[in-house]
């Protein structure tokens, strides 16, 4: 599911077990992907995630958001760090 908010798309999708929402947000000057964990036992499924991640080499950017999406934008950039396109 796509959402047009001005010049932000943001791409929505849930896996089959309702329990992790990957966002993925397109500003005019980078993208960001978010997870989203939804479940009583959070930091459990988190620590599975980043391992998964880390032994499948993705470890570059794992880390908890700083700011909200709308203060990315405004600012021009992705948690205060510079944009790569």
């Amino acid at each position: 599911m796509d959402i047009w908010t001005g010049p932000i798309l943001a791409a929505k999708g849930v896996n089959e077990t309702p329990i992790l929402e990957l966002d993925e947000t397109v500003y005019e000057f980078g993208s960001a992907f978010e997870v989203e964990v939804e479940t009583s036992c959070p930091e459990y499924v988190e620590t599975l995630l980043i391992d998964l991640l880390r032994e499948s080499g993705c470890t570059e950017g794992i880390s908890n958001s700083l700011k909200s999406k709308y203060t990315n934008y405004l600012a021009g950039n992705i948690d205060g760090k510079a944009a790569i396109a």
